[in-house]
């Protein structure tokens, strides 16, 4: 784990301290979180039974539409000699580009490419994969992603989801966010319904931070997770710099 942080951490030093008139000439944005989660679900798939920490940070390059993410999840527990999947500790490298096709119809386009490490695997594995979505910009903010992993899974994965917000409280800073998707995959050998999930957070602002609980219900086909269902709960601490 603490070779996740150390990571997160030197590159938010490299953007954030000396070139701050590079930062602003180039128009970068900087955002970060901190989560933890009572368990580690991936689009159905459990992960972990383990209390996990997840840092993030994003570097998004002004109007081009890059941006570059760094995602780290580590189980409390240890870890030094991983045995199954849900004992590694993991790290992933996002670049994605994103773009409004036009702002009448509010219909944006997502495309990315993701590379999945575990750094507690000796021999370095890893698996890649590209991605492309479509959103628009509405009220339920629908959005239809499309993955496909090339490397340790040769599959393909799709989501349709909904992500509304809703301020609240008398100044409206408190948000409360819903979220639903439903997936398909060939994970299991052929096409056929994944997983459904729901979350439900609460965005409460703490003067530069966002303390955000968040509480989250999965349902997948057996062959993807043995138990079916899945609840999981927990807080994201974030910023936007």
């Amino acid at each position: 784990m603490l070779r996740i942080f150390g990571t997160l951490l030197a590159t938010a030093i490299l953007f954030s301290s000396s070139p701050i008139r590079a930062q602003e000439e180039m128009n970068i944005s900087v955002d970060g979180a901190v989560d933890t989660y009572s368990q580690y679900i991936w689009r159905g798939y459990n992960l972990g039974n383990k209390v996990a920490m997840q840092p993030s940070l994003t570097l998004g390059f002004g109007e081009s539409g890059m941006s570059l993410n760094i995602w780290g999840s580590a189980s409390m527990m240890d870890r030094s000699e991983p045995k199954n999947l849900k004992d590694f500790d993991e790290l992933d490298f996002t670049l994605s580009y994103d773009r409004t096709l036009s702002e009448e119809s509010g219909v944006g386009i997502s495309l990315g490419y993701i590379q999945y490490t575990f750094p507690s695997v000796a021999k370095g594995t890893h698996s890649e994969e590209f991605y492309a979505g479509l959103s628009l910009d509405n009220a339920a903010a629908p959005s239809l992603t499309a993955y496909y992993d090339f490397g340790l899974a040769d599959a393909w994965y799709i989501t349709f989801g909904i992500g509304p917000e809703f301020a609240l409280g008398s100044e409206g800073n408190t948000s409360l966010g819903i979220g639903a998707s439903v997936g398909m995959s060939n994970g299991t050998g052929s096409a056929a319904f994944n997983d459904v999930t729901f979350s439900a957070s609460l965005g409460i602002p703490a003067g530069a931070f966002t303390i955000s609980p968040v509480l989250g219900f999965s349902y997948a086909d057996k062959k993807v997770n043995p138990d079916e269902s899945e609840a999981w709960g927990g807080l994201s601490i974030s910023f936007s710099k």
